[in-house]
C-alpha cells in the first residue's frame, strides 16, 4: 500500500497532469488565465488527438480512483474527488463524439470563432508575437481537421444545422473579403519592440499565403459538401441525430455534475417558472398597471419609455450598480474583494452577445474582472442592474476572485464546473435582493425577468434536445416568458442549441447552493453567519456540486460543535 507520503505526491502529480490536459482543450481560456504555453496552441480536435486525450482522462481518473483518502489531508481529498469527476465527465462527453455535428457559432472550437477569437489577441511584445505566428501558421491544419469532422457528421447522418453553417460561412466571407492589410487576423498589433515591423511582415505573409486560402478552402468545401445535408430548424436538437441521447447526457453530465433527468428538468423549469410569474404579476401590477405576466413582459422588453436613451447612459448606470453593490459588500463576505471594472463590449463582440459578458481576469492576480455591457441596440432601466449583480458583483466576479486567490492546485484555480460557477452568479442575483440593491420597483421587476430567462433557459435547453421542439417553438417560448428582445432571444436560443446541457445550470445550480445554505441555517440556528458561509462555500473553487453540498453539511457540523 502506498505511504502517506506517496499518496499525497500521486495527487499533486495527476493534478499537474489536469492542467496540462485542460489547456490543450481550451487554450483560448488557458492564455488570458495566466498560461502563456497555451498562447501558441490552437484546439485539437482531430480523432486521434481526441482519442488520446480520451484516454489520458480515463487514465487520470483511474489512478485518482486508486488512490486511498486515507492518510491525504484536507485539500487533497477533496482534490481527489474533483479529478475523479472532471476527467470523467470529460472522457464521457469525448466518446459522444459531438464534434461531429457541433459548428454553432457560439461553439468555443467552430472555425469562424476561432478566428474570432485569434483576433482578441493582443501581440505587445516579441514573446507575445512569436506565440501569435504559431497558431497563424496552425490554422490551415484546424481547418482541415475541422471539415474532415463535418465531413464525417455528414456521412454518419450527424450533419450539423443549416442556420449556424450559414451565419459561419456568412462571417468568414466578411473576413476573406476585406483587403490583406486590413485583415482582422492583422489588427493584433499592441506594442512596439525592435522586431515589431518585421514581425508584422511576417504575419502579413503567413495570412495571406497560408490562412486566408486556406479559409477560402473551408467556406468552398462547406458550401459544396455540408450545406446541403445539414439539418433544418425544424429539427436542432440533439433528440434528432444517432446517439443523440447519449451525447445529451454526457454534456448534461459535464454541465450539472450530477445525474439528471432531462424530463424531470423541464417539468421543474415549467415550474419554476410559474413561480416567478407570480412575482412578475405582483410587481407588474403595481409598477405597470399590467398584472398578466406576458403582457408584463411585452412592456418590459418594448416600452421605449422605460429604456435609456443612449448605449452611453446605459454604461453609466452599469458603472453606479457596480459601485453600489461593492458597497454593500461588507458582512456578506468574509474578506475583502478586488474592483471589477465596468467597460463597454467591443463592437466584434457586441455582434454576437447580449445585453453583458463578464471577462475574469488573470489568474495570478495581475489583470482584475471586467463586466462588459453592450451599449449597442437599445438597454433598459430595469435590467442593467441585474445583469451587474449576477454577471459581476456578487455574481461571478466574487467567484473568480474567491478562486484565484485560492491556496489549491492550479487546475482548481480555474476549473470551470459549470453548475457551480454560473450556479453561484445566479444564486448572486438573488443574494443582491437580499443586499437591498433591487430597492427601485422597476429595477426588482427587472430582477424577476432576469430570473424568467434562468428558467426558461432550463425549460428551452431540454425542449429542444430532449423533447424535440423546433426552434420556433423555443424561441416563441423566449418571447412569451421573457423581457428579452428579439435579438437577444435569438443570440440566446442559438447558444442554447449549441452548448447543450448548459441552459439548466444557472437555475438548478444556484438551487443546489441556496439548499446547502438552508441546510447549514437550520444547523446552526442564530450561530449561522452568512459571511463565513460563502467564504467557506467559496475559498476553494469550483467543485462538484454533490461534493459541494456534503462539505457544506461537514462545515455546518463542525462549527456547530467547535
Amino acid at each position: 500500500m502506498p505511504s502517506h507520503t506517496e499518496a499525497a505526491a500521486a495527487v499533486d502529480l495527476l493534478s499537474e497532469s489536469m492542467l496540462e490536459l485542460w489547456q490543450e482543450r481550451d487554450p483560448f481560456r488557458a492564455a488570458p488565465f495566466g498560461y502563456p504555453a497555451a498562447a501558441r496552441l490552437l484546439p485539437q480536435y482531430g480523432e486521434s488527438a481526441v482519442e488520446r486525450r480520451r484516454h489520458a482522462l480515463t487514465s487520470l481518473a483511474a489512478q485518482a480512483r486508486a488512490v486511498s483518502e486515507e492518510g491525504l489531508d484536507p485539500q487533497r481529498r477533496l482534490t481527489r474527488e474533483i479529478l475523479i469527476e472532471q476527467s470523467e465527465s470529460a472522457a464521457q462527453l469525448m466518446a459522444a463524439d459531438t464534434e461531429v455535428f457541433t459548428v454553432n457559432l457560439p461553439r468555443e472550437f467552430s472555425a469562424a470563432s476561432v478566428v474570432r477569437g485569434m483576433t482578441k489577441t493582443a501581440v505587445v511584445d516579441e514573446q507575445s508575437g512569436l506565440a501569435y505566428l504559431a497558431r497563424l501558421r496552425q490554422l490551415p491544419a484546424f481547418l482541415d481537421t475541422d471539415l474532415g469532422l463535418l465531413d464525417r457528421g455528414v456521412a454518419e447522418g450527424r450533419a450539423p444545422l443549416r442556420r449556424p453553417l450559414e451565419v459561419t460561412l456568412a462571417e468568414l466571407d466578411g473576413h476573406l473579403s476585406t483587403e490583406l492589410g486590413d485583415d482582422p487576423l492583422l489588427g493584433v498589433l499592441r506594442g512596439e519592440w525592435d522586431g515589431a515591423a518585421a514581425w508584422r511582415d511576417a504575419a502579413e505573409r503567413v495570412v495571406a499565403e497560408i490562412v486566408r486560402p486556406a479559409l477560402a478552402r473551408f467556406t468552398s468545401r462547406v458550401r459544396q459538401a455540408v450545406l446541403p445535408e445539414a439539418r433544418g430548424d425544424d429539427r436542432p436538437g440533439l433528440c434528432w441525430i444517432p446517439r443523440g441521447e447519449e451525447a445529451y447526457a454526457a454534456f448534461l453530465r459535464e454541465e450539472i455534475t450530477l445525474p439528471v433527468d432531462p424530463l424531470r428538468l423541464h417539468e421543474e423549469g415549467l415550474a419554476t417558472m410559474a413561480e416567478i410569474g407570480a412575482e412578475l404579476s405582483r410587481l407588474g401590477r403595481a409598477v405597470l398597471g399590467e398584472s398578466d405576466p406576458a403582457a408584463i413582459v411585452e412592456r418590459l422588453r418594448s416600452d421605449l419609455s422605460l429604456a435609456y436613451t443612449s448605449g452611453e447612459d446605459a454604461l453609466a448606470a452599469a458603472a453606479a450598480s457596480m459601485a453600489d453593490v461593492e458597497a454593500a459588500l461588507p458582512g456578506f463576505f468574509a474578506r475583502e474583494l478586488p474592483h471589477c471594472e465596468v467597460a463597454a463590449m467591443p463592437a466584434a463582440t457586441a455582434k454576437h452577445y447580449g445585453g453583458g459578458q463578464y471577462m475574469p481576469g488573470a489568474a495570478d492576480g495581475s489583470r482584475s474582472g471586467v463586466f462588459y455591457i453592450n451599449t449597442t441596440g437599445t438597454r433598459f432601466r430595469h435590467e442593467v442592474r441585474g445583469m451587474v449583480t449576477g454577471g459581476a458583483v456578487p455574481g461571478s466576479h466574487v467567484f473568480w476572485s474567491y478562486a484565484f486567490a485560492a491556496d489549491v492546485p492550479a487546475f482548481r484555480r480555474v476549473a470551470f464546473v459549470p453548475a457551480f460557477v454560473k450556479g453561484w452568479a445566479s444564486y448572486g442575483g438573488r443574494l443582491a435582493l437580499e443586499m437591498g440593491q433591487f430597492s427601485d420597483p422597476l429595477e426588482e421587476l427587472g430582477f424577476w425577468a432576469k430570473q424568467a430567462v434562468n428558467a426558461a433557459r432550463q425549460v428551452v435547453d431540454t425542449g429542444v434536445h430532449a423533447k424535440g421542439w423546433t426552434r420556433d417553438a423555443a424561441l416563441g417560448y423566449l418571447i412569451a416568458h421573457t423581457a428579452l428582445s428579439q435579438r437577444d432571444a435569438e443570440t440566446e436560443l442559438s447558444r442554447l442549441i449549441a452548448m447543450p446541457g448548459e441552459g439548466p445550470i444557472f437555475a438548478f445550480g444556484g438551487r443546489q447552493i441556496a439548499a446547502a445554505r438552508a441546510e447549514a441555517e437550520a444547523a446552526l440556528g442564530a450561530a449561522f453567519d452568512l459571511g463565513r458561509f460563502h467564504d467557506h462555500l467559496l475559498r476553494d473553487g469550483a467543485m462538484p456540486l454533490a461534493t459541494m453540498r456534503a462539505r457544506m453539511t461537514e462545515w455546518a457540523r463542525s462549527t456547530a460543535t467547535a
